[in-house]
Formats: structure tokens, C-alpha cells, sequence
């Protein structure tokens, strides 16, 4: 079958339509590939300024921190010295005692 001229035209302007549709439809992905990638950009930098806001909260926070964590160790360290000095005094009150009931040692001659 032959085809007319103007059956041609309409072919051509077909084809053009669908390449236009074709151009529209890369170019509306590519602009939400690009939306998506400054969001993901925007949430990056975002992430980040928290990230340094903690940073900065906590290096404020630290000496605080490091003063009564050094109090802490001292007072363990007393108690633990205290402890020490009760129990070496318990032990020479016991050595005290025995050395009182224990029969003095006679050298046989």
C-alpha cells in the first residue's frame, strides 16, 4: 500500500510528539534526581551541624565531668585507705591479745 504524503506528515509529527514526550519525561526525572540529591546534601549537613553542636556541648561539659570523676577517685581512694588502717588496727589489737594470754616461753635449762 502506498502512503500518501500527508500520512507521512502525521507519522513525522507522531514521532516528533513522542520524542518531545520522551525529552519532557528524561528531563523531569533528571530535575528530581537533582531534588533528591540536595536533600540528601541538605540532611548530610544538617547530620553534620548536630554532629558538631554535641561535640561542643560535651567538650564543655567534660571538665565538670573530669573535676567529679577526680573527686570520686579521691574519696574511693580515702575509703579505701580508712579500710586499710581498720583492718591493720583489728589485726594488731588480735596480735596484742594473744601476745597477753600466751604463756611466756620458758628455756628449759
Amino acid at each position: 500500500q502506498k502512503t500518501t504524503r500527508a500520512a507521512v506528515r502525521t507519522d513525522a509529527t507522531a514521532s516528533g510528539a513522542a520524542r518531545e514526550a520522551q525529552k519532557k519525561a528524561r528531563e523531569r526525572v533528571r530535575a528530581r534526581i537533582q531534588r533528591n540529591k540536595q536533600k540528601k546534601e541538605a540532611e548530610a549537613t544538617r547530620a553534620e551541624a548536630a554532629k558538631a553542636a554535641a561535640q561542643q556541648q560535651r567538650a564543655e561539659k567534660e571538665p565538670t565531668q573530669r573535676a567529679a570523676a577526680e573527686r570520686r577517685g579521691k574519696a574511693a581512694r580515702a575509703k579505701e585507705a580508712r579500710a586499710r588502717k581498720q583492718k591493720q588496727a583489728a589485726e594488731d589489737e588480735k596480735r596484742a591479745r594473744a601476745r597477753k594470754t600466751r604463756a611466756p616461753i620458758v628455756p628449759n635449762t
